[in-house]
C-alpha cells in the first residue's frame, strides 16, 4: 500500500512542489512578470539616481547660500573719506534795517559785501535781501507711513503640517501659503533637508496644491480633496 510511511509522504510533497515550480517556470505568463519586474527595477534605479543628484545639487545650493549669508553678516567699515566734515558756524543773523544803515554810512568804495542772514530751515547763510524768500519754501514733506505687514497664514491647515513643523517653517521665513506655492522641485528637496523630512514627503502630501487652494479661498474643495487622516 502506497504512502503509508513518513518518508513516502515527504517524497510526495517534494514531487508536488517540484512539479509546481516547473509548471510556473514553463508558463508563458511568467516571462511577462519577469519583464515587468525588470522594468520596475530599472525605473526605481533611475528615480533613485535622479533623486540623489537633486539632493547633491540642493545641498550645494544650501551651502552656497549659507556662505553668502555669513559674508553679509560681517561688519561693514565706513571709510574715513566719506565722513562729513563738521559744519562751520554760520554768521550771526542780521536784520534788513541794520544792513541798510551800515551800507548807507560806509563810503562808496568801502561798502561791505552783502550781509548774510541765517536760514534755519535750510541750514544755509543767505543774503539779507533773499532771506525773506526763505519763508516761501514749503515745509518738508512728511515721511510716508510704512505699509502694514500682512498677517501670517495658518500653515497648519496644510495636511501633513503640525504646529511644531509650522514653527520650524516660520523660523525659515515661510509664513504664507504663497511661500509654499512658489516652491520648485529643487526647493522642496532643500526644504526637506532643512526640516529633516523624508525625501519626497512634500510632493507626496501635495503641499503646493494645498497652498494654492487655501490661498485662493477654496477651503471646501481643499477639505474634500485633502481630508484629515
Amino acid at each position: 500500500m502506497l504512502f503509508t510511511t513518513f518518508g513516502q509522504f515527504v517524497v510526495l510533497l517534494l514531487l508536488f512542489f517540484g512539479g509546481l515550480v516547473l509548471g510556473l517556470g514553463l508558463h508563458p505568463g511568467s516571462r511577462k512578470w519577469r519583464k515587468r519586474l525588470y522594468a520596475e527595477s530599472e525605473a526605481y534605479s533611475a528615480y533613485r539616481r535622479k533623486a540623489e543628484t537633486q539632493i547633491r545639487e540642493g545641498n550645494a545650493r544650501i551651502a552656497e547660500l549659507e556662505r553668502e549669508n555669513e559674508a553679509l553678516k560681517g561688519p561693514v567699515a565706513a571709510p574715513e573719506a566719506l565722513t562729513e566734515p563738521s559744519p562751520e558756524p554760520a554768521p550771526e543773523p542780521a536784520t534788513a534795517a541794520e544792513a541798510a544803515e551800515q551800507d548807507a554810512d560806509a563810503p562808496a568804495d568801502e561798502k561791505p559785501a552783502p550781509r548774510y542772514a541765517y536760514a534755519p530751515a535750510l541750514g544755509l547763510a543767505l543774503p539779507v535781501a533773499a532771506s525773506a524768500a526763505v519763508s516761501a519754501f514749503p515745509p518738508p514733506l512728511a515721511a510716508p507711513e510704512p505699509e502694514p505687514v500682512a498677517e501670517a497664514d495658518d500653515l497648519s491647515r496644510l495636511r501633513g503640517v503640525d504646529e511644531p513643523l509650522k514653527e520650524r517653517l516660520a523660523d525659515l521665513g515661510m509664513t504664507h501659503f504663497a511661500d509654499i506655492e512658489n516652491l520648485s522641485a529643487e526647493d522642496e528637496m532643500a526644504l526637506e533637508k532643512r526640516l529633516d523630512l523624508p525625501a519626497g514627503r512634500i510632493a507626496s502630501e501635495q503641499w503646493r496644491d494645498q497652498a494654492t487652494l487655501l490661498r485662493t479661498g477654496k477651503a471646501k474643495l481643499h477639505n474634500t480633496r485633502f481630508p484629515d487622516s
